[in-house]
């Protein structure tokens, strides 16, 4: 059997987002398609499964004016500081965050 709560890499780095529609269209949000995770070596981590520990997933349908939390586990190396990044489909731009080590919590 496999063990989805253990890394693979160093450690799991979950992000715990809120996104709030602004715009007057539904939108579709995947946390598989949507988000990246870089490392400052330049190395990109896909979204991982856990069995506990993350409040709900990032995926769904948002109408106009409502929000969409949850969390996004990756399975990552250790590094000095990440960047995730979220990029709509068939849009223009992205956004992205920086998350340094050392501001990261247990």
């Amino acid at each position: 059997s496999v063990d989805f709560d253990t890394p693979s890499n160093d450690f799991f780095l979950v992000a715990n987002l809120t996104i709030e529609n602004t715009t007057d269209e539904e939108r579709n949000i995947s946390s598989i398609l949507n988000f990246e995770l870089k490392d400052d070596e330049g190395y990109t981590y896909n979204t991982t499964i856990l069995a506990e520990g993350t409040k709900g997933q990032l995926d769904g349908t948002i109408s106009p004016g409502d929000i969409l939390r949850g969390e996004i586990p990756f399975d990552v190396s250790e590094s000095e500081t990440y960047e995730l990044s979220f990029e709509e489909l068939l849009a223009e731009g992205k956004a992205t965050w920086n998350l340094p080590y050392n501001e990261l919590s247990e």
